[in-house]
């Protein structure tokens, strides 16, 4: 294959939903010298995303033995009108014959469909739609997001396996910023400091969180995010610390001071079994352990449980009475070994080639 085309979804904000794997690829793919274009610039403009699309079709159309790497939501934007009934059908034909003369690759980081209904968000017939429609497209090469995913996907789609790639979330480099925690008091503290580095929005567990370090006097809470502006409306206790939303490094850099990282997904929850929360390498690369809910995807990849703790909510009061902080710093320096093999430099590298 002679020419590499990228189409992308990349925003200035690293912060938002699943763009830090898009840079992550973006790193990987604009190395091979692919030509790149970014959907992102017509998010908010229906005719000039139209108009990239008829682009598209018409010079894709006429191409042969080339590579296509779509971010998954970067194809929903340039297909606009995919969940109306007669675009579809032209979108299907004309997809389909592109696939046909060229090597396809899609990269999906999340499963709308599902996660709306576990997360309890508005649910629409278009989701299901348009995973019906990517999932059905021959000859195309998937790149997940977890094993579980993939799993799923492959499973009910009948999708060969040799088809799919699992790349799953990583994590930055730790970069140093001291500056950034000098007026923070609750660095000097002698007690353990646990953090939520993640979207705060309610519903996420956040509110059971904290009424359990309400009542765990003896540990700080260290809670940063996106969404988090209800908390400032709240008699929070002094052990508990709403700092904001940071830049990736900054939020990092705060992670890295602190001793254990939490994920208190509902365990009970379909979706929350089949991704790899991308907060479980952030903490890693940190240089940190994580405490988890027993969730599926998060038990396989960490199956020897040297570096992180898997316990059900309803025993998390239990054991932040037992953890010592010499046991963590244990586990921090087998952390420190193998960190590495969670940076997204990594895991790209080792885990993903586009032809």
């Amino acid at each position: 294959m002679s020419k590499k085309y990228y189409i992308t979804y990349l925003s200035e904000n690293v912060n938002e939903g699943g763009m830090a794997r898009n840079r992550a690829f973006a790193d990987k793919i604009l190395s091979s010298n692919s030509q790149m274009v970014n959907m992102y610039l017509y998010k908010n403009n229906i005719f000039k995303r139209v108009y990239k699309s008829i682009c598209f079709f018409v010079f894709f159309l006429f191409r042969r033995q080339k590579s296509i790497f779509f971010h998954q939501f970067a194809f929903a934007l340039i297909f606009p009108f995919i969940s109306k009934r007669i675009s579809q059908y032209f979108y299907k034909i004309a997809i389909h014959s592109i696939a046909r003369k060229n090597k396809i690759h899609i990269e999906i980081n999340d499963l709308r469909y599902e996660q709306a209904i576990d997360l309890e968000l508005p649910v629409t017939l278009s989701m299901l739609e348009f995973e019906d429609f990517i999932f059905t497209i021959p000859n195309c090469y998937y790149i997940f997001a977890s094993h579980a995913m993939s799993d799923y996907v492959c499973e009910k789609y009948n999708i060969d396996s040799a088809y799919s790639q699992v790349v799953i979330n990583g994590g930055p480099h730790l970069q140093s910023l001291p500056l950034i925690l000098t007026d923070q008091k609750w660095i000097d503290s002698s007690k353990t400091k646990y953090v939520y580095a993640g979207s705060l929005n309610k519903g996420r567990q956040i509110e059971n969180l904290i009424d359990i370090f309400k009542i765990d006097s003896n540990n700080l809470l260290i809670l940063i995010g996106i969404w988090g502006e209800w908390l400032l409306t709240i008699d929070l206790p002094p052990n508990i610390i709403y700092l904001g939303d940071f830049k990736e490094n900054v939020a990092q850099y705060i992670v890295s001071a602190c001793d254990v990282g939490l994920i208190p997904y509902a365990e009970d929850r379909f979706y929350y079994n089949l991704c790899y929360p991308t907060k479980a390498s952030f903490y890693i690369t940190a240089g940190i352990p994580f405490l988890s809910t027993p969730l599926v995807e998060l038990q396989n990849v960490f199956e020897d449980g040297e570096m992180c703790y898997f316990q059900s909510f309803n025993k998390w009061q239990e054991f932040f009475k037992k953890i010592d902080k010499n046991s963590l710093e244990e586990v921090k320096k087998k952390i420190n070994v193998e960190k590495q093999k969670f940076y997204w430099d990594y895991l790209i590298d080792t885990h993903f080639e586009f032809k």
